[in-house]
């Protein structure tokens, strides 16, 4: 794969991966007084569900990162 495409499938990847993690963080969220998303902790999870939620929101905001920076 030329270095273009290469990019260019990233780029998109990215995007994909962040909508993703935004729509887990919308999900798993309350609206604070500040009118902000405020993320559910550990604590406040129900179910193992939950748990699995704010784990992969974890591990895709350290891969996003990874990813924002080659």
């Amino acid at each position: 794969m030329d270095p273009a495409n290469e990019k260019h499938l990233l780029s998109q990847a990215l995007g994909f991966l962040t909508q993703y993690r935004d729509a887990l963080v919308a999900s798993y969220s309350s609206i604070g007084k500040d009118g902000k998303l405020r993320l559910m902790t550990m604590e406040e999870c129900h179910d193992d569900l939950d748990v699995v939620a704010i784990k992969d929101i974890a591990a895709l905001n350290g891969f996003i990162a990874k990813l924002t920076n080659l």
